[in-house]
């Protein structure tokens, strides 16, 4: 990041990994910074959204979310964004849901076998047979 500040996956992994050390306040300076990089395009607001649910900021978490819906109308693929942020709010049906609508979509951000936000539906069924039918076993 020294050598481009704007590099968008360098401020996105950073912001992945303040959030995993639950250094949430910084996190979301990361993920807004890679925001303004990308020409502010929908990639990323999940993890602001599921930050704001982990602070347990519900409200702005919604905020997001109603953001997000929004885009998909513009036909933006946002189930991935959006099931990172059901996920930080605990709501497993509405994950689960967005994650197999982004896995029909072939959306290229399920990557999400070793991302540790995922970690809270690591132990149910349904997360194995998203794994599977993805062919990441």
């Amino acid at each position: 990041m020294e050598l481009d500040p704007n590099f968008i996956d360098a401020r996105f992994d950073m912001g992945r990994c303040y959030r995993q050390k639950r250094m949430f306040e910084e996190a979301i300076v990361e993920f807004q910074k890679a925001r303004a990089s990308s020409e502010n395009n929908p990639y990323g607001l999940g993890n602001i959204g599921n930050v704001f649910a982990l602070l347990g900021e519900k409200t702005k978490a919604i905020e997001v979310l109603t953001n997000l819906n929004e885009l998909s109308k513009q036909g933006y693929s946002v189930n991935y964004e959006i099931a990172l942020i059901y996920c930080g709010l605990g709501d497993k049906e509405r994950a689960f849901e967005s994650l197999g609508k982004a896995c029909e979509e072939k959306d290229d951000m399920m990557d999400f076998k070793v991302d540790p936000a995922w970690d809270s539906l690591r132990s149910d069924p349904r997360y194995k047979s998203l794994i599977k039918r993805m062919n990441l076993e």
